[in-house]
């Protein structure tokens, strides 16, 4: 069957790590990302042949596979030769059985590059997720080199969102407005620019408030709530006209501008 409702009951398990794995995968994205858990797999070197990854935890490329690291995990690192570099690639690796079981493991894994004058990277397998580079002068091993990207939590996104909205990020690029309009109220556009908007209600008298447009809603909208506020970021171009919706009683509010 090709259209599978994945979260749906079927009358028998259904739910693999594959549908998982996708789902994930959509929301965060393909390349592969650390997670902002625990120590996020940081790593110590310990000595020429030895690191250490931290506890931590990572979304797999492409497969979306969540893999976690409950305790510090300690790899092998090959000794180097004299007059020569190298560079390995520390990656973390997924794997499925080859004994027609389908069980699927993680593990870290260096790869060790070709002892060379130059100090290119080794080949890594699809799916791997590179967390440090180690590049070797001879028998010397120098400070890991992370490779891999933190994924954002929502709340920190969030907090960002807020604070480009309330406050200015540099002095000069803002220009404040402070305009609350009534229903049915207009606002020209001065500027183009990026335009901080916020829409609250606290009546208890309905809830589909939003700017419009050309009689086009571009910022609120219908919200299951009595009592809410919401801000936002729009952008809008020099002489548009800006409108409260007609009939809703709420607050307004341009406060400002970034000027573009």
């Amino acid at each position: 069957m090709t259209v599978e409702l994945i979260d749906g009951r079927a009358g028998k398990p259904h739910i693999s790590g594959d549908d998982l794995g996708n789902f994930k995968a959509g929301f965060v994205g393909i390349e592969g990302y650390v997670l902002e858990t625990e120590n996020k797999l940081a790593a110590t070197l310990e000595s020429a042949n030895k690191l250490t990854i931290n506890t931590g935890a990572a979304i797999m490329p492409t497969t979306g596979r969540h893999v976690r690291i409950t305790s510090p995990e300690t790899v092998t690192i090959q000794s180097g030769t004299q007059g020569q570099k190298r560079n390995d690639l520390v990656v973390l690796r997924t794997a499925t059985s080859s004994d027609n079981t389908t069980v699927e493991t993680a593990n870290i894994i260096v790869i060790k590059g070709t002892p060379t004058t130059g100090t290119p990277d080794p080949s890594i397998n699809n799916g791997d997720l590179k967390l440090y580079r180690l590049s070797l002068d001879g028998i010397s091993v120098g400070n890991p080199v992370p490779l891999f990207n933190v994924l954002t939590p929502l709340a920190t996104l969030g907090a960002s969102v807020d604070s480009a909205v309330s406050k200015p990020i540099k002095t000069g690029q803002y220009i404040a407005v402070d305009k609350t309009l009534s229903a049915g109220e207009s606002y020209t556009i001065p500027a183009n620019g990026m335009y901080c908007v916020s829409l609250s209600r606290d009546d208890n008298s309905g809830s589909n408030a939003w700017f419009e447009v050309d009689s086009h809603p571009v910022f609120g909208g219908y919200v299951d709530r009595r009592i809410y506020e919401l801000k936002g970021v729009i952008p809008l171009a020099k002489g548009t006209v800006l409108k409260a919706r007609s009939g809703v009683a709420a607050s307004y509010t341009i406060d400002g501008y970034f000027k573009m």
